[in-house]
């Protein structure tokens, strides 16, 4: 079996692409109507990690790179968006090595965190990611309209250091996503 990592600018997708990406979703988020018709839930990523084995799409994760608002200032992170694979090809650790694949890229142009919101945050645990318990401010977003500022410590997220900078714990300390929620 040929495993092959693909990153893609959202703007370089093919239409038949992108309806493989929809199917996939779809699988993985029954309960989420907007797998019906996109491939995205408040906005497009800007890009996308794709994992094809032998010519089928069988993994993806949406990829947002931006500056944040730490305490302390300004900061780098990648966020995961709606990462998922195909229930055929699930627990053979293609999640794990997407997070690795990431975090190695992450490491290599400098940026500092890589962040997640997960309900079920055990893949995203072995992987070093832990429950900070910050409080974040961001845009609220609902079906393409933003209808305020998002302030609350949400449990959901997660972070991963990629070097010596900590994310502040703790509800006292808030950070600005300076953007959507992913």
């Amino acid at each position: 079996m040929s495993t092959r990592f693909e990153l893609i600018d959202e703007f370089r997708i093919s239409s038949t692409v992108r309806e493989q990406i929809r199917k996939l979703l779809q699988k993985s988020f029954p309960d989420f109507d907007f797998t019906e018709t996109r491939t995205w839930l408040k906005q497009l990523p800007p890009r996308r990690l794709l994992v094809w084995e032998d010519g089928w799409l069988v993994a993806q994760m949406g990829i947002e790179h931006r500056v944040v608002r730490l305490p302390d200032g300004p900061a780098t992170i990648m966020g995961i968006i709606d990462l998922c694979v195909e229930p055929e090809a699930r627990g053979a650790g293609l999640a794990s090595s997407m997070l690795k694949w990431l975090e190695e890229l992450g490491r290599t142009y400098d940026v500092e965190f890589v962040v997640a919101f997960a309900v079920d945050g055990r893949l995203y645990e072995r992987q070093g990611f832990r429950r900070p318990g910050s409080r974040l401010k961001w845009l609220k977003i609902d079906e393409f309209e933003g209808f305020g500022i998002g302030d609350e410590v949400l449990e959901e997220l997660m972070v991963q250091e990629l070097g010596e900078r900590r994310w502040p714990d703790g509800p006292e300390a808030t950070v600005d996503l300076l953007g959507y929620q992913f």
